[in-house]
């Protein structure tokens, strides 16, 4: 394998190893705390709004200045982020604001790298094989959340979350290790802060006949739609399966599966239309969705929570980004692309957070009904977007 991949490869796996250590399982945690709908939606927002500012803007930076200096730079907040939140936990000063800082410094983490990463693995390789490449870079990524899932729950029940926090920041300095073996190809001339303000900032991004802009309103629609269902869906999940154990413990299970899977579709999206993947991925998805608006069935939740139906959607849109985008322009293409999705994830859990406090979800857990029908209503958008999508993109081949 070559030596970038792997080395990306295994940084992929720490980052999120440390992002999901405590970020799968903070709705339960927060729930538990006392804390409401709209309280969780806050925190999440506040990531967002970090993202929303940064992301294009690094992303821009990351293609002249080199990938490489970024990836180490959300290394470095990463490590600024669970030390904060360490000490909170240490002081017993856990409040919306403490966790929102939190919440704003990983945003900032992923503003900083997550650009630069996902350009730098699916570029290691020719374009012939962004697939194949990207289903690696999925497969890492979700052993990393497969394994924080796995410990999350049980560690925090048994070790409590202090210590839970120091693990995490243990394994984020390895990440500066194995990111060391990642050389620097050749990069673009260095840009003027003044030109990357105005490129961040541009309401369009050059793509291959225009194709982008089709892609990123299926990342909106996505987002917007993921974000209302899932604010209320993983406490519905949470209170289905009993335990913040068996909370983690199935999300490691679906973490599992979700590693085994892309690298398989990264193989298959080699001779199958990528679009046509997402297509399908998409309805199969839907469906689940709608089921358990209304469901409460043990073994129905857990069917739909280990499926790993996410992780094809999203090999698809991070290859798709990859093979639509101008080239020495790939960082930027993620960067917006992250972008488009944490500005309609932000609107979906406001939208989220506001209906719960205006009909008190929380007094009446069978209203979560509304909240959940009205995220898989724009989720449901993705279907028809994505054949428009395979349409556009087999007339400019």
């Amino acid at each position: 394998m070559d030596r970038n991949l792997w080395s990306l490869s295994i940084t992929a796996v720490i980052i999120a190893f440390a992002s999901s250590i405590f970020w799968t399982i903070l709705p339960p945690y927060m729930w538990d705390l006392g804390f409401g709908f709209l309280d969780i939606a806050i925190v999440y927002v506040s990531q967002s709004i970090v993202m929303i500012l940064f992301s294009r803007l690094l992303g821009i930076f990351a293609d002249s200045l080199g990938r490489k200096k970024f990836i180490v730079g959300e290394l470095v907040v990463l490590l600024i982020a669970y030390i904060f939140l360490y000490l909170c936990v240490y002081s017993d000063s856990l409040n919306v604001l403490t966790i929102s800082t939190f919440s704003a410094l990983m945003g900032l983490a992923w503003a900083i790298g997550s650009g630069a990463f996902a350009a730098a693995i699916t570029t290691s390789l020719s374009r012939e094989r962004t697939g194949f490449a990207t289903g690696l870079y999925v497969t890492a990524d979700t052993l990393g959340w497969t394994i924080g899932s796995f410990v999350s729950g049980a560690f925090v029940d048994v070790f409590g979350m202090g210590l839970t926090l120091i693990v995490s920041i243990f394994v984020i300095v390895l990440g500066f290790l194995t990111i060391g073996f990642y050389h620097e190809k050749t990069i673009r001339k260095p840009i003027s802060l003044r030109s990357a303000l105005k490129d961040s900032w541009a309401l369009s991004l050059p793509s291959k006949d225009n194709l982008l802009v089709y892609l990123f309103i299926i990342v909106a629609v996505l987002n917007i739609g993921a974000a209302i269902f899932f604010l209320v869906f993983v406490i519905k999940f949470y209170m289905i399966v009993g335990s913040k154990t068996m909370y983690g413990l199935l999300s490691g299970i679906s973490g599992l599966l979700s590693m085994l899977v892309p690298y398989f579709v990264g193989k298959l999206s080699e001779s199958v239309d990528k679009e046509k993947i997402l297509f399908w991925a998409l309805i199969v998805r839907v469906l689940f969705m709608a089921v358990m608006v209304f469901s409460w069935d043990l073994w129905i939740a857990i069917l739909f929570w280990i499926t790993p139906l996410w992780p094809i959607v999203m090999l698809e849109l991070i290859s798709l980004t990859t093979d639509y985008s101008i080239e020495n322009r790939e960082s930027e293409a993620h960067a917006v692309r992250n972008l488009i999705g944490m500005v309609l994830q932000t609107i979906g859990n406001i939208i989220g957070g506001l209906i719960s406090e205006l009909i008190n979800v929380e007094a009446n857990l069978e209203l979560m009904a509304i909240i959940l029908g009205i995220g898989v209503a724009f989720y449901a958008l993705g279907i028809p977007l994505s054949l428009i999508l395979y349409r556009k993109s087999k007339i400019s081949s």
